[in-house]
């Protein structure tokens, strides 16, 4: 697996890592939409991107902007949109 793979791969995990623990981490895939599967309303939304970024410790403000910059409506979305964001220094 090449470095940009182990990361996405790395972001993903991060990105489950942050949902409630009710949910089954075995059935959750890149696909998996975030309102339709999960049920996440406005404010679940808002708190897990905002968990996500925390665990990969990105600046907040970047994490708004990019996920301002493209549609995010699955797993595999919001992995992507939060790959390409740098750590805090």
């Amino acid at each position: 697996m090449d470095d940009r793979k182990e990361h996405e791969a790395s972001v993903f995990a991060k990105v489950v890592g942050a949902l409630p623990p009710a949910f089954v981490r075995e059935a959750l895939r890149p696909d998996t939409h975030l309102r339709r599967d999960l049920g996440l309303d406005s404010l679940g939304l808002a708190a897990f991107f905002f968990r996500c970024g925390e665990g990969l410790g990105v600046d907040q403000d970047e994490l708004i902007e990019a996920l301002g910059a493209s549609p995010v409506h699955t797993l595999g979305d919001a992995a992507a949109a939060l790959a390409g964001l740098r750590r805090r220094s």
